[in-house]
């Protein structure tokens, strides 16, 4: 039995979307750790650079599912 192709390539954005949400969300984390080190405000600017990753994910998942869905 061949699976949809829709449903396949909706499968392939939605897991694309995760794997940028996850990089979005290590960049983040790079960012503010290399900030923290040089202003000595440690772990502040990590987290924040975190949350500000997984936000942008989190909305480019929502986009890209609702794009899926039309």
């Amino acid at each position: 039995m061949m699976p949809d192709p829709k449903v396949s390539r909706f499968y392939a954005r939605i897991s694309g979307a995760v794997m940028l949400k996850i990089a979005l969300m290590a960049l983040g984390y790079w960012v503010g750790s290399t900030l923290d080190e040089r202003f000595h405000t440690y772990p502040y600017l990590m987290l924040l650079g975190l949350v500000i990753g997984a936000g942008f994910g989190i909305w480019f998942l929502v986009r890209v599912a609702d794009k899926s869905q039309q």
